[in-house]
């Protein structure tokens, strides 16, 4: 039969393109904070999408965080690490507490271009598109993720993004994202138990 499809061509590259894509839109959304109180705040254009910009500055030791989508039915979030331009690396702070993320979960996408090492701690909603990085968790991620590799020990919950894109150019419908998501995890997954056997 035929071989099995290029990694690179079929999940890594479109996934990449994607990812850059959606950095290249206009934010039209805002952080609001009061306190240790913050809220992404979601404002939709015309055709359901929110857009936001922010770095990993937003998030500090002990925030809550509220995701207000206001009839948003796609809130993308562009995130990069404060004060970073390449192999970037963020964790999560531990004390930060993201309010109901299931709430949103298939709704929000976190796209991250610029982030090689990425770890969550708590409870995260929303897919995460991360095509050049190294993910790992040790609380739930609601959502769907699509990462470079990934090695955890906190949970996996199925939240198909189910929002619109938009973007400059064409980019693949969101079960098509899904499906790539998968297989790019899967893909990854036995890389790695490849790599973990051969050392037996």
């Amino acid at each position: 039969g035929n071989p099995l499809p290029s990694f690179a061509s079929t999940f890594q590259q479109p996934l990449t393109a994607l990812s850059q894509q959606l950095a290249a839109l206009t934010p039209n959304s805002s952080v609001l904070t009061n306190g240790n109180n913050v809220t992404l705040q979601a404002k939709p254009g015309a055709n359901g999408i929110a857009v936001l910009d922010i770095t990993t500055a937003v998030f500090q030791a002990n925030d809550v965080v509220t995701v207000a989508l206001n009839g948003a039915q796609s809130f993308i979030i562009n995130l990069s690490v404060a004060g970073c331009s390449s192999n970037c690396s963020y964790t999560f702070p531990s004390s930060v507490q993201f309010q109901n993320p299931t709430s949103y979960a298939d709704s929000v996408l976190w796209n991250i271009t610029d982030i090689s090492t990425l770890s969550f701690t708590n409870e995260f909603g929303g897919t995460v598109l991360a095509p050049i990085a190294s993910v790992s968790n040790s609380g739930p991620l609601d959502g769907t993720l699509a990462a470079l590799n990934y090695s955890g020990t906190g949970e996996l919950h199925a939240y198909p993004f189910s929002g619109p894109l938009s973007s400059p150019t064409r980019v693949p419908e969101p079960s098509s994202l899904a499906m790539m998501a998968v297989g790019l995890l899967g893909t990854g997954w036995l890389r790695r138990r490849r790599a973990t056997r051969s050392t037996l």
